[in-house]
């Protein structure tokens, strides 16, 4: 049955008036940037530490036209920040009355912001350890034998790739969640290809970084590891649930002795342990890495005693303990 003229009509004006904020947020971004374009640009250089060239840290132009040319680039991708959040909240109010409310209240209260915020915890990866790291090795390698002077166009486009790429590569958990969430894809499939994952994530850093160096490229490698691991986790069955499944005749018994265990472990790490390492970053790194290395130990002893938990036919096995 075809939709009335009038609703399509409704529809029509609703996307005109959506479109209309979309560009007015473009056009306020990009004058934005082209009235702050001086700070933003010195603003970017911060991570190269001064090393661009030895005129005064800043990068060279070799073309009368390179510098205006730049600016034109990031005047337009400063528009699409700031028209990409009003763009998505106009596509999702646009279908919101297909959804229902539960549905509405996941994408409004935690699809919505989980993006955003996952998108710039991938370019403060970038801006603070990526590019500091990797512009200290590339820039100080040949101090010897040749002297950096740096074009503003190969930096500008160093530091856009980088950062769109990363951002994008940090949404991996929540695209991974999504999948689990509408049952598209299970955890068995995850665990099946997860040895692959480290080998993936170094050909992916390699084709990610424009440089193509093994220091960027493992920067890029490692996160991506990390995020396959963090999405994983999301869609395991929680301890909780786990320690139910032992016990389906006890789930009172076993999920209080599951809450205090886990209590007493948050006060030892917090009493005890956190105060002793807190003032050394040293301390916490080699502190975090043990606790990490207990938790692993800890699960493939789990999995070894228990093998069939975890699985989806673990739910539908009777009672393996009386």
């Amino acid at each position: 049955m075809s939709a009335p003229p009038g609703a399509i009509q409704r529809l029509v004006r609703r996307v005109k008036i959506r479109f209309l904020f979309v560009f007015l947020a473009f056009g306020i971004g990009a004058s934005l940037t082209w009235l702050y374009r001086e700070p933003i640009f010195l603003w970017l250089y911060v991570p190269a530490h001064g090393s661009l060239s030895p005129f005064g840290g800043l990068p060279i132009v070799t073309a009368p036209t390179e510098a205006f040319g730049v600016t034109i680039n990031l005047v337009m991708r400063g528009g699409i920040v700031a028209a990409f959040p009003v763009l998505t909240y106009s596509i999702v109010t646009l279908f919101s009355p297909l959804l229902d409310r539960g549905q509405r209240r996941f994408i409004f209260w935690f699809f919505t912001p989980a993006l955003f915020l996952f998108f710039l915890g991938g370019a403060a990866f970038v801006y603070y350890v990526m590019l500091p790291a990797g512009m200290r090795y590339l820039l100080n390698f040949g101090a010897n034998i040749a002297v950096p002077m740096i074009q503003l166009s190969e930096y500008m486009k160093l530091v856009m790739a980088l950062t769109f790429w990363v951002g994008v590569m940090f949404e991996l958990p929540l695209v991974m969640f999504m999948l689990a969430k509408l049952r598209l894809v299970g955890y068995d499939r995850f665990k099946r290809y997860h040895k692959y994952v480290p080998i993936a994530a170094f050909i992916l850093g390699a084709i990610i970084t424009p440089t193509f160096d093994m220091v960027n490229s493992t920067l890029v490698a490692l996160p991506v590891i990390a995020l396959f691991a963090f999405g994983w986790a999301l869609m395991v069955p929680v301890v909780t649930l786990l320690v139910l499944d032992l016990y389906p005749e006890r789930r009172g018994l076993a999920s209080s002795l599951q809450a205090v265990i886990g209590s007493t472990a948050n006060g030892i790490v917090a009493g005890a342990i956190a105060p002793l390492v807190m003032h050394s970053t040293r301390a916490l790194a080699v502190s975090s890495l043990l606790m990490m290395s207990v938790g692993l130990v800890a699960w493939i002893w789990l999995h070894r005693r228990w093998p069939e938990i975890g699985h989806s036919h673990a739910l539908d096995a009777p009672s393996a303990r009386p």
